[in-house]
């Protein structure tokens, strides 16, 4: 879910509206029924979500970055369990 609102946070700081609202045609059914997104959705009708106090964390430096180093070693952790491909043993 961060995931998701990482992407909204970074189309709103560079301006692509259209990726909102895509991203709301696409998830809508997916995301409707869990209270979490309840006030996500009116994030592409609000003119400064950053001021909004239901959105302002995710708008920190601080929420963007631990996110990202979360991420980061998730994937880290995933990579290091997988197993070698075959065709790397050549």
């Amino acid at each position: 879910m961060s995931l998701f609102k990482y992407y909204l946070v970074n189309a709103v700081q560079n301006n692509r509206s259209e990726k909102i609202t895509e991203f709301f045609e696409k998830m809508t059914p997916e995301l409707q029924n869990q209270n979490e997104w309840k006030d996500w959705f009116v994030l592409p009708f609000i003119k400064n979500p950053d001021e909004t106090p239901a959105f302002s964390i995710y708008f920190t430096r601080q929420w963007q970055e631990t996110f990202l180093i979360s991420l980061h070693n998730f994937l880290s952790v995933i990579f290091q369990s997988m197993a070698v491909p075959a065709i790397l043993n050549y």
